[in-house]
C-alpha cells in the first residue's frame, strides 16, 4: 500500500507548525523592572497647579500646551518644527527601519528558503526530415516539469521568537524614542522663541535708558557749570550710562546666538527669521494656572 503524498504533506506540515508554536523557548522571559515613581508631584498643593482635565476626543488637553500663550508666531515657529527638523526626521526614520526590521524577523518564523521551478516543451518531429516515416510524424507530445524547493528551520528552541520579540522592543522603543524627540524639540523650540522676545525686549529698554541717561548726564554737567553739582554727579552718570551702553553689544550677542539656535531647531539654512518672528517683540504671557499630568481618556 502506497503512502498518499498529499496526506504526509499535510502531516509533516501540521508537525512543523506544532513545532513552531509549541516548541521551547531558552532563556528566561524579559520581566520590566518596576521604576520607582512618586505618588503625586511635588507642587501638587499649588493653587496655581491643576490636573490635565480629559477630553472627549481621547486625547490630552495638554498635548498642544504651547497654544496657552495665544502666539500665533510661537504656533507657526512649532509647525516649522515639526515639519522640517533633522533630529525628529533621523528620529522617524530610525522608527520605520526598526518596523522594517521587525517584519524581517517575523519572516524568518516561517520557510526561510522558497523556490518553484517549472518548464513546458512541445516535441513534434520535423516534416523535412527525410528518413522520417509517417508513422513518426504522428509522435508529437508535450512534456512538462514543476519543482518546488522549500528550507524550513524550524523554532524549536525559540531562536526565531526570541528575535521577533528583541525586534518588538527595538521598534516599540524607536518609538519612544521619536517622542522623546518631539517633546524635547517642541520645549526647546518654544524656550529658545520666549529668549529671543526676552532679549530683544531688554535691548529696546536699554536703549530707551540710554536716551534718558544721556539727558541725565547733560543735566548733571549743567549743574556741574552752575554749581549746583559736584563733579561726583557727573561722574556717577557717566558711569550708569556707560554700564547701560556696555549691556546692549552682550544682549545683541546673545539674540544672535539665539537666533541660530532657533535656526537649527527649525531645520534652517543661515537666513533671515523675519518672515517667521514678524516684527512684534511682545513676550508670550504664560497662563495663570500650570497644567501637569498625563490624564488619558479610556479610548475603550
Amino acid at each position: 500500500m502506497s503512502a498518499n503524498p498529499r496526506g504526509l504533506t499535510r502531516l509533516m506540515l501540521a508537525m512543523a507548525l506544532l513545532l513552531q508554536s509549541g516548541g521551547c523557548l531558552v532563556g528566561p522571559d524579559f520581566s520590566e523592572p518596576p521604576p520607582p515613581v512618586a505618588s503625586k508631584w511635588l507642587e501638587s498643593n499649588d493653587p496655581s497647579v491643576v490636573s490635565v482635565p480629559l477630553v472627549p476626543t481621547g486625547q490630552r488637553a495638554d498635548w498642544d500646551w504651547w497654544t496657552v500663550f495665544h502666539d500665533p508666531v510661537l504656533d507657526r515657529l512649532i509647525r516649522v518644527a515639526y515639519e522640517q527638523n533633522l533630529s525628529l526626521v533621523s528620529a522617524g526614520t530610525r522608527v520605520l527601519e526598526a518596523r522594517a526590521q521587525l517584519g524581517v524577523a517575523i519572516g524568518e518564523f516561517y520557510p526561510q528558503f522558497q523556490q518553484g521551478k517549472g518548464s513546458m516543451i512541445y516535441s513534434r518531429s520535423s516534416h523535412a526530415d527525410p528518413t522520417a516515416t509517417p508513422v513518426s510524424l504522428l509522435r508529437n507530445f508535450w512534456r512538462d516539469a514543476l519543482g518546488l524547493t522549500v528550507n524550513w528551520e524550524l523554532d524549536f528552541w525559540g531562536k526565531f521568537r526570541r528575535g521577533i520579540e528583541s525586534a518588538d522592543a527595538a521598534y516599540l522603543a524607536s518609538i519612544a524614542g521619536y517622542d522623546q524627540a518631539l517633546v524635547t524639540l517642541l520645549g526647546d523650540v518654544a524656550t529658545t522663541y520666549i529668549g529671543i522676545r526676552t532679549l530683544e525686549t531688554q535691548i529696546k529698554i536699554a536703549q530707551e535708558n540710554v536716551v534718558k541717561q544721556k539727558k541725565a548726564l547733560a543735566i548733571a554737567e549743567a549743574k556741574f557749570r552752575g554749581g549746583t553739582a559736584t563733579k561726583l554727579d557727573v561722574y556717577q552718570a557717566e558711569n550708569v550710562l556707560g554700564a547701560t551702553e556696555a549691556t546692549i553689544p552682550q544682549l545683541t550677542a546673545q539674540l544672535k546666538q539665539g537666533l541660530n539656535a532657533l535656526r537649527v531647531l527649525l531645520g534652517m539654512a543661515p537666513q533671515p527669521l523675519d518672515d517667521l518672528l514678524g516684527r512684534s517683540t511682545q513676550i508670550p504671557v504664560p497662563p495663570t494656572d500650570v497644567a501637569v499630568g498625563s490624564a488619558w481618556l479610556d479610548r475603550s
